[in-house]
């Protein structure tokens, strides 16, 4: 167990993941009750402080590949439910801690997701509570798939978080390729627009 206070931005600490073992994060931002650590190529981890232990060993650490945002298509189509699939598993210390009722974990569990049929420059995606669907833009169709994976996380909180609240953007925020997605689905819907008014 560590004092919340002795961590400092950028120290290595381990933890027992239960199922996936040992696992090295880098401490990335302090919270009341959850260390936020940086564990490279396994994700994002929410972390109580009494679990984690202070450590100089980062040989099983793997830091995660970099993601540059470039506007160009990829050579072939997305599967949606296997995105949010990886995306589960990605975050699914984060998720865990918000589906936190019978109700939302059977959201979660049961959350359908679909392209729609049209191209979009305002929306990437919607959550819709009363079918419990997750739907992605089709102008995303041929969009780096880390991308894709930033809006689907994104509507996965929705069904948590309703609103795009601070605490909806904290959250977000958690995202790995946060800036970078942002940037590219920015400057994409940006092309897209400009291409509608041409016409």
């Amino acid at each position: 167990m560590v004092n919340k206070y002795e961590l400092k931005i950028g120290i290595f600490v381990t933890f027992n993941a239960r199922r996936r073992g040992i696992i090295t994060g880098k401490f990335v931002k302090r919270n009341p009750k959850y260390a936020l650590l940086d564990c490279g190529e396994r994700g994002m981890w929410k972390v109580p402080y009494s679990a984690l232990t202070i450590t100089k060993d980062t040989s099983n650490y793997v830091e995660a590949e970099k993601i540059h945002y470039v506007l160009r298509k990829t050579q072939e189509t997305h599967s949606l439910k296997q995105l949010m699939e990886e995306v589960k598993i990605e975050y699914e210390s984060i998720f865990d801690g918000l589906m936190d009722t019978l109700d939302l974990q059977s959201r979660f569990d049961s959350v359908r997701i679909c392209w729609n049929n049209q191209k979009t420059y305002r929306r990437a995606g919607k959550y819709r509570r009363l079918t419990n669907e997750i739907t992605i833009s089709i102008s995303l169709k041929e969009a780096p798939k880390e991308f894709v994976k930033y809006i689907i996380y994104h509507e996965l909180l929705h069904i948590k978080i309703p609103n795009h609240s601070y605490i909806f953007r904290h959250y977000e925020e958690i995202f790995k390729h946060y800036d970078s997605a942002k940037e590219y689905i920015n400057e994409l819907f940006s092309q897209i627009r400009a291409e509608k008014l041409k016409l």
